[in-house]
């Protein structure tokens, strides 16, 4: 029987608006993201120039201390922050959430120090999981970066003018979608963790397994709601163009935005995992 991509995305819906404690766990990221996000604007200043100051100037140079150039260095400096969050962690608040859902789907309660004691247990789990999930994407970056300069070599010659400016635009779409493709694969993982406890490398067996054998059905589950991503990416591929033709400040409109899209998006796609598999279980 055909799988209901509708039904899962209407119970996700629904959850979030009936039982908005689901969401608790993306808004904690978002805050440790945004706090991180105010650090690294104030770098500059004291009391945190004390300590960012030395390795700004070490990596980047004293120019990038004062503006506007600290503010084209705000998104990449951000990212790294990212890293560190997901690592340490989003997968640990993510499963809190895939806990809830089960809790909610079989009429348990949802009792607060449960779920963190649940999840903690699994921890070196869930950084295990952002560690494997952060080198694929790197990898996968990098391999993508190397194609497309091949590609813009080979066509730059004869390519109009106009397709070499939109360059950045073709290869933050490129890096995109590749994105979207490794989470097919391993969309599954902490569900499967938390769900079924398997340990870490079964976990990572089986999500890949599944991935292929429902390739379709969980891409069309997720990419509608990783869409609303796309305008971001856009945006921070063509960033340097975008401040040339604004201001630096775009930069914190933009990573800013991409916080707060990052609570809602996460926490769907999580909760989609979640009941995909309860689903296939109860089937």
């Amino acid at each position: 029987m055909k799988y209901s991509i509708k039904k899962n995305w209407s119970g996700a819906l629904e959850m979030m608006v009936t039982k908005p404690f689901v969401i608790m766990p993306f808004i904690v990221v978002a805050f440790l993201e945004a706090l991180a996000f105010e650090l690294i604007y104030f770098s500059p200043r004291k009391p945190v120039l004390l300590i960012a100051g030395p390795l700004i100037r070490k990596f980047f140079g004293e120019p990038y201390l004062h503006y506007p150039l600290n503010l084209t260095i705000l998104p990449k400096l951000f990212y790294n922050a990212q890293i560190a969050i997901y690592i340490l962690f989003w997968g640990f608040l993510a499963a809190i959430t895939v806990n809830i859902v089960k809790n909610v789907r079989s009429n348990l309660p949802v009792k607060p120090n449960a779920l963190i004691k649940n999840a903690l247990g699994r921890y070196f789990s869930f950084i295990s999981y952002g560690i494997t999930i952060i080198a694929l994407l790197f990898l996968a970056q990098k391999a993508d970066m190397f194609v497309f300069s091949k590609y813009m070599r080979l066509i730059s010659k004869h390519a109009p003018e106009i397709m070499i400016r939109l360059a950045p635009l073709k290869l933050g779409l490129f890096l995109f979608f590749s994105n979207v493709l490794i989470e097919v694969f391993f969309l599954l993982m902490i569900p499967l963790i938390v769900i079924q406890k398997k340990p870490f490398f079964k976990a990572i067996g089986k999500s890949v397994t599944m991935g292929v054998g429902n390739f379709f059905t969980l891409l069309a589950l997720i990419l509608a709601p990783f869409l609303l991503y796309l305008p971001l990416a856009m945006a921070r591929s063509l960033l340097p163009q975008l401040i040339n033709k604004t201001a630096p400040e775009i930069s914190i409109i933009i990573t800013a935005a991409g916080i707060i899209v990052s609570i809602f998006v996460d926490c769907f796609v999580t909760i989609c995992a979640a009941q995909f598999l309860l689903d296939k279980e109860s089937s």
